[in-house]
């Protein structure tokens, strides 16, 4: 390896001093392009509605129709495709309404379950639904309103006894065994059956 010498006036070599080397840092690559991603997404959406609008297209001209028509039939179906958020709100107002439903009915069976009557049902249930606060659950604050307004029966209404022999104490034990193992199982419908039979029976059930 060559060193770098100077000779002074008094002919004495000396190294001469390296010259500093280049520490500065590498200059830092070009920042990447931002991606926007939406509009990424907002592209890809519209390439593949514009695919799906020219493979319905192309099916209407295989069928011979004219061009009016198929311009016609195509705005069509352009008008009722919908956006994926657009399907999902109606996905879930079906699902709400279903729920809503099946809630509504539900507490019509625990209400007619009581002995309350089908035609009185909508009222105690109004009542019941207004009750709940608090934590309190449908079927006890159907049990307050029928403590607040209890179910008149008719004056001339004669009860008659049973037609034959009932063990009625057996039969009762029988159906609150029964009501408390579908309460622990939280089966609501299996209750309301149980509570059906049990009036058909004569037995009221709490």
């Amino acid at each position: 390896m060559e060193e770098n010498v100077q000779t002074t006036q008094n002919g004495v070599t000396e190294p001469t001093a390296e010259a500093p080397a280049n520490t500065q840092p590498p200059a830092a690559p070009a920042e990447a392009a931002q991606v926007d991603i939406a509009k990424l997404e907002q592209i890809v959406q519209e390439r593949l509605e514009k695919s799906g609008e020219k493979i319905f297209r192309e099916m209407l001209e295989k069928k011979n129709l004219d061009t009016d028509t198929v311009n016609q039939m195509t705005a069509e179906w352009r008008s009722k495709q919908q956006t994926p958020e657009q399907a999902m709100q109606e996905l879930q107002g079906k699902l709400s309404a279903s729920e809503t439903k099946y809630t509504a009915l539900e507490q019509k069976f625990l209400a007619v379950g009581k002995g309350i009557p089908a035609d009185k049902a909508d009222d105690y249930i109004a009542l019941a639904n207004a009750r709940m606060i608090d934590g309190v659950t449908f079927e006890d604050a159907l049990s307050k309103a029928l403590e607040t307004f209890p179910i008149n029966k008719p004056k001339n209404e004669v009860i008659l006894p049973p037609s034959g022999p009932v063990d009625v104490p057996t039969k009762e034990v029988e159906y609150k065994t029964k009501l408390a193992e579908a309460r622990e199982k939280k089966d609501n419908f299996a209750a309301i059956k149980i509570k059906q039979e049990a009036a058909r029976e004569g037995i009221i059930l709490n």
